[in-house]
């Protein structure tokens, strides 16, 4: 496994994304549509193969199933592992919670889990 990236909920997309690449000096990397969550993430890096961050802005009226909520802080942590399906089982079989299990998105195996506190953990393939 390895770390892969932080997500943190924004409530202005733009004005963020100028922040973190014109003030911090980050590279935007890719622009992310998930319509099923009314969601809408910019991947924003250093460069190299560092861990990135993640902004998420939901629609107004998106439901974001334990990802924070529209207008409010919120985020999760990004894993990537070799197999998600089974680290995600691990999860449930040690009693914790598993947000959405893995499935197949636009780009690789995703699932989500959450920490004991109830920070929000994404499973992504390698």
């Amino acid at each position: 496994m390895r770390f892969a990236a932080t997500g943190i909920v924004v409530q202005d997309l733009d004005r963020s994304v100028l922040f973190y690449t014109d003030l911090i000096g980050m590279n935007e990397l890719q622009r992310i549509e998930v319509p099923d969550l009314k969601l809408h993430e910019v991947i924003l890096s250093f460069g190299g193969r560092g861990a990135a961050l993640v902004l998420m802005q939901y629609d107004d009226d998106a439901d974001p199933g334990g990802l924070g909520s529209p207008g409010a802080p919120g985020g999760k942590i990004v894993m990537s592992a070799e197999d998600p399906v089974a680290l995600v089982a691990a999860v449930r079989a040690a009693g914790g919670t598993v947000i959405r299990e893995p499935e197949n998105s636009g780009f690789g195996l995703v699932g989500f889990v959450q920490d004991p506190d109830g920070t929000a953990i994404e499973i992504i393939g390698q």
